[in-house]
């Protein structure tokens, strides 16, 4: 069966196969250099001890209303 999607590409709501039918997780982790690591209380404050991972948060819904 085709996967129902809106004008945005997103899942509808009503097809809850969507969530059923997809894979639990798989996920690709690459090797972290310990270069720039920011000290236990910055890295506790920005979420993360290597400053090149601490980048600005850009998310936002998967659509537009």
């Amino acid at each position: 069966m085709p996967l129902m999607v809106n004008c945005n590409g997103c899942p509808t709501q009503s097809d809850s196969r969507v969530i059923a039918e997809s894979p639990l997780a798989m996920a690709y982790v690459a090797r972290q250099v310990w270069r720039d690591i920011y000290c236990s209380d910055k890295g506790l404050a920005r979420g993360t001890i290597f400053a090149e991972l601490d980048l600005p948060f850009m998310g936002g819904a998967c659509c537009d209303m």
